[in-house]
């Protein structure tokens, strides 16, 4: 009795680490830049930690903006636990090309893979993903002084040339 209770332990610890051999490391979080108005700098968030699973799932943010209509731009990656998302990752063979993700509209890709940390984002996707564009687009005070000048000028004269024509 007590030896087929041995076996019966070791028979499920020899499956249960063949089980753990099948998962792949995968990378969890989201490495990216957030702007919550044009005339704000771009917050840079390094945010991973490790999960294992049977698929890594990496979704690349190329623009969105979230509920509270903040812009964003990066890699959001995680573990396929989901039926779901296990279900896409084994039906699909490409990144998927989607509008909405985790409460966000924009323009995403939507990729699985099955290599350990295949699914860990690198500086050359960012670079990618940024487009080389890591300056804010603000409008200075000299471009604004120079605008009023010119309309005050142009209503000067216009009343000008009313007056004395």
């Amino acid at each position: 009795m007590t030896s087929n209770l041995w076996r019966t332990f070791w028979t499920t610890i020899v499956v249960m680490a063949q089980i753990a051999e099948a998962l792949v490391d995968c990378t969890h979080g989201f490495v990216g830049r957030m702007q919550a108005s044009l005339t704000e700098d771009f917050i840079h968030i390094n945010d991973t930690r490790m999960c294992a699973a049977d698929w890594c799932i990496q979704v690349i943010i190329h623009g969105a903006f979230d509920d509270d209509n903040t812009f964003q731009q990066g890699i959001s990656s995680r573990c396929a636990y989901t039926g779901g998302d296990r279900s896409i990752c084994q039906q699909s063979q490409s990144c998927l090309s989607i509008s909405f993700y985790d409460g966000m509209r924009g323009n995403f890709s939507f990729c699985c893979c099955r290599e350990a940390e295949c699914n860990r984002p690198t500086v050359q996707l960012i670079d990618q993903i940024y487009g080389g564009s890591t300056k804010k687009r603000v409008r200075s005070n000299d471009q604004d002084s120079a605008r009023i000048s010119t309309i005050l000028y142009f209503t000067l004269s216009l009343l000008a040339l009313r007056n004395y024509g």
